[in-house]
């Protein structure tokens, strides 16, 4: 690009396949901003790229490009270096964008396995250090709310014995019911 955001003198149209299609004699970036990337990820993008301009720093932002064939938008890593003159003076950038949606994919999931880990190990120290168990489930509920972004959570237990007992109670009382009626 001519040293900033003006006009691309080349663009590889096989790096493109599949993004967004320049029209010939087109300014790249407004097209590729309307077209091509996340709106969430467009103004920060568009800052980023400005400012590396701006100073002549390398560009490099991690951002979402809509897929032509089907809408969906995957990550790429974008970076941009400048060509400098003898006089250090930008004389045109080059960039690359790199897909890396799997590598986005992977670290969601691991950040979502950390945090269950995590869950279990505040649990698992409670448990060993607290062994009074209305604290313990005091602080297995707050845990539980806090992993899962409630605004409450409950732990019931039943006592398997009790409810065997009951139940043996209640199919006793039937019977007799039964058997009363039965008699009148």
């Amino acid at each position: 690009m001519d040293g900033g955001v003006r006009r691309c003198r080349y663009v590889c149209e096989r790096a493109l396949v599949g993004i967004y299609r320049p029209f010939p004699g087109s300014d790249c970036w407004p097209r590729l901003e309307v077209f091509a990337v996340h709106r969430d990820d467009l103004q920060r993008h568009m800052e980023k790229w400005q400012a590396s301009v701006a100073t002549g720093e390398p560009f490099e932002h991690e951002v979402r490009f809509r897929r032509a064939a089907d809408g969906q938008y995957r990550w790429f890593l974008v970076r941009g270096v400048p060509l400098r003159d003898e006089r250090g003076e930008v004389l045109k950038w080059y960039g690359i964008a790199t897909d890396i949606d799997d590598r986005k994919s992977a670290e969601h999931a691991l950040n979502v396995r950390n945090n269950r880990l995590q869950l279990l190990l505040k649990l698992t120290h409670q448990i060993t250090s607290n062994l009074e168990l209305r604290e313990v489930l005091r602080a297995t509920s707050a845990y539980i709310r806090e992993a899962v972004h409630a605004d409450a959570a409950g732990i019931a237990f039943f006592d398997e014995a009790a409810c065997q007992e009951t139940a043996r109670r209640d199919r006793t009382r039937a019977h007799r019911s039964e058997r009363a009626r039965g008699r009148n």
